[in-house]
């Protein structure tokens, strides 16, 4: 067990992960740390603590260092995305562990909302997910959809699922099963959402966690890259997912047929989310059709991704 900072323990451990910052462009992960700093509970009453894997970014500790001392700075060789985030809840003083990605910014009131839902929900709630918003550009509106479409609306309910780049967990959670230690940017918080649910527990989204989502580079090339990358990993988290998982057993057993069979069915449902949340996301006519447009570009790459892991290539660099 790591060594542990003395004095009284905080009431909330605020983890920021960094292996999705490109290596020498540092300033959104400052951007983070100011928009932590800035929370609105008494400073005592949080710590903020960064995880960093030297051998991709050999300098960014040191300057988290010397521009934010008040940041705990924890360096992991070898870390990827999971792993640094099972770090953080490793290291965390508190019972309560928040994650915020180092290309998103809360609120001020995002750890005192997320300390709110924990006291006043009982230990059948596993975790808080914020609302995660963008820019309003076409791509950057279908991006959100696609990736975040449960983390969307200004209500406070139950969700399916977790995106893990603004939400929080009780530690004792994350110290008993912490996220499975892959290599790529999405899988282990679905999995980790199916065994909650198989506990009967439950994911509430929260209005006031919520967090800006930086959308960059917004061009047409990176969006249809990621999503690539999306219907690889989908296929990947789905090659010996447990029953439990949304849908393994279907794509498990349709075998090569997986990616002609994923790209239709992530069109339609993303349109109908779309759809679905154009009120909430002040959708002008044009800009539905639009958006829905870039929505089916995107289904046509995840089928790409879905058969590029079909295969047996390498997942897409981004």
């Amino acid at each position: 067990m790591p060594t542990q900072t003395p004095g009284p323990a905080p009431a909330i451990s605020l983890v920021v992960e960094t292996a999705n910052t490109r290596p020498g462009a540092y300033r959104d992960v400052f951007a983070t740390l100011e928009a932590l700093t800035a929370q609105s509970l008494p400073r005592d009453a949080f710590e903020i603590l960064v995880i960093v894997n030297p051998d991709v970014h050999p300098t960014l500790a040191a300057d988290v260092a010397a521009a934010a001392p008040h940041v705990r700075v924890i360096e992991v060789h070898g870390s990827a995305y999971f792993p640094q985030k099972n770090v953080g809840a490793q290291h965390a003083r508190a019972d309560i562990v928040g994650f915020v990605d180092s290309d998103v910014t809360p609120g001020p009131h995002w750890a005192s909302s997320v300390l709110d839902a924990f006291a006043r929900n009982g230990e059948s709630m596993a975790a808080v997910q914020g609302p995660l918003t963008m820019e309003r550009g076409v791509l950057a509106t279908a991006f959100r959809i696609r990736n975040f479409s449960h983390q969307q609306g200004g209500s406070e309910r139950r969700i399916p699922g977790l995106a893990v780049c603004n939400c929080a967990m009780r530690r004792t959670d994350l110290l008993d099963e912490p996220f499975a230690t892959i290599s790529y940017f999405h899988g282990a918080e679905v999995r980790k959402v199916a065994r909650l649910t198989q506990q009967g527990r439950y994911v509430l989204l929260l209005p006031g966690a919520s967090c800006r989502h930086r959308f960059d580079p917004a061009t047409l090339r990176y969006f249809l890259t990621r999503s690539v990358y999306w219907g690889y990993c989908f296929l990947e988290l789905r090659r010996d997912a447990p029953a439990s998982v949304p849908h393994a057993w279907f794509f498990q057993r349709i075998g090569p047929l997986a990616p002609l069979a994923l790209a239709p069915a992530k069109a339609l449902l993303d349109i109908r989310r779309l759809v679905q949340h154009r009120r909430y996301l002040d959708l002008s006519a044009p800009r539905l059709v639009a958006c829905a447009a870039a929505l089916v570009l995107s289904a046509v790459a995840v089928g790409w991704g879905a058969a590029r892991w079909t295969l047996g290539r390498r997942a897409p660099q981004f």
